[in-house]
């Protein structure tokens, strides 16, 4: 085995111990922290081991399957690290860059494997990102338009509901910045190909996400403070990128329309259960002391793990299947954020208790819902992906097996 063979897989392990380690830590945060009176025993750091292996154990097979895919589906030319680092420099450059860019991939295809390839490909990254961007009379006047709306946004939101202010200054600065670039860049608003429907389910959840969060606040001002100008920043940040994926997603997720129904369809359906299963507990008062974490683990699991193989076998091609994986996770983790959210009003008022596990907390505690969930906007979709990942190879599996082709976990990619 080559030195590279060699050190592709212990990268790749080395990434999926820091995911997990990450995933525990960002869970540990988001439940406010590691138990102070009594302070955690051996048997909770056991907890954290195993939690930390769970998430460990799925993604170490999903990242496996991903290498896999790109060594057998990516041109020997291309498989290595500076060509990629060019080629990720050029794609950002403007129109009138382009040729030079394109020089620049054909340049480092010409040179010997080593350290004066990689140099050469860190000077083009460099470089692409110093390059000077002349700003036109337009692009000045959409940047005042955006920043003034964003303002006055901030202004509106904040007297009317305490502690909005920050955040729809920022979502709507990040969200006109997204826009504006996707129209003015060529090639922008490929979104269209995933349909209309998708674009416009992810929009509106975007929305559903600021709207929960304001009738939240609006119901109980205290929890303002688990939003402080940084925590909404980086909220606004991740909306303003769920904005971006719909509008003008990058190539490698575009995706036929059928896709795009399956993750519309099967987000709206695991949002749908989440507030049957949450009114149910209510109205029966049975479940109350579990909370719903049982159902953001578990049934999103399952569906997306069915719905990523099935849209391998229709598509035809594993990575069909990681893009139905990639779209419903990102819908789903919108819609049963939004939900959970003014869900949680009703479980507080019914029996002063927090959705995410059924703690019952004094009003003062009422803001670790926001947090809970908050948190859970980055962790849950990390928890989910790799189930679906490995979905796709299963029905890509399955499709060889029943076609007589052969017996990889991954099948031919059209196009």
């Amino acid at each position: 085995m080559t030195g590279r063979g060699r050190l592709v897989p212990l990268l790749l392990a080395a990434g999926v111990v820091v995911l997990a380690l990450g995933w525990v830590v960002g869970f540990t945060l988001s439940v406010g922290g590691l138990p102070s009176d009594p302070g955690p025993s051996s048997a909770y750091f056991v907890m954290v081991a195993v939690v930390g292996t769970v998430v460990a154990v799925p993604w170490a097979f999903a990242t496996r399957m991903l290498w896999r895919d790109h060594r057998r589906t990516t041109p020997a030319n291309q498989n290595d690290g500076p060509a990629t680092l060019v080629a990720l420099a050029v794609a950002t450059l403007p129109a009138e860059r382009r040729d030079w860019g394109l020089a620049m991939q054909a340049e480092v295809s010409g040179l010997a494997p080593g350290a004066t390839r990689w140099r050469f490909a860190l000077g083009c990254a460099r470089a692409v990102v110093l390059v000077p961007r002349p700003l036109s009379r337009r692009s000045v006047g959409i940047g005042a338009l955006v920043a003034a709306l964003a303002v006055l946004a901030g202004l509106a939101g904040g007297a009317a509901v305490p502690g909005m202010g920050v955040l729809l200054v920022a979502v709507v600065g990040l969200g006109g910045a997204v826009l504006a670039r996707s129209v003015r860049r060529p090639g922008g608003g490929r979104g269209a190909g995933l349909g209309r429907p998708v674009q416009v389910a992810g929009l509106l959840a975007v929305g559903a996400c600021l709207g929960a969060i304001a009738y939240f606040l609006a119901h109980y001002p205290v929890a303002a403070a688990q939003l402080p100008p940084v925590v909404a920043v980086g909220v606004a940040i991740m909306l303003a990128g769920c904005g971006w994926l719909m509008i003008d997603p990058p190539r490698a997720l575009v995706a036929d329309r059928l896709v795009g129904w399956v993750a519309v369809t099967s987000s709206a359906v695991l949002a749908i259960g989440l507030l049957v299963l949450s009114r149910h507990r209510v109205a029966t008062r049975t479940g109350l002391g579990d909370g719903i974490l049982g159902y953001l683990y578990l049934v999103p699991s399952v569906v997306i793990f069915l719905v990523a193989a099935i849209a391998a076998m229709s598509g035809r091609s594993f990575r069909a299947g990681v893009r139905a994986t990639v779209w419903i996770c990102v819908l789903t983790s919108l819609l049963l954020f939004a939900v959970a959210i003014v869900e949680a009003v009703q479980w507080y008022r019914f029996d002063t208790r927090l959705i995410l596990a059924g703690d019952g907390v004094p009003l003062s505690a009422v803001g670790e819902n926001l947090r809970n969930f908050l948190c859970g906007m980055i962790l849950l979709p990390v928890w989910w992906l790799p189930y679906g990942v490995i979905g796709a190879a299963a029905g890509g599996s399955l499709l060889h097996r029943v076609r007589g082709v052969g017996t990889g976990p991954t099948v031919a990619v059209r196009g």
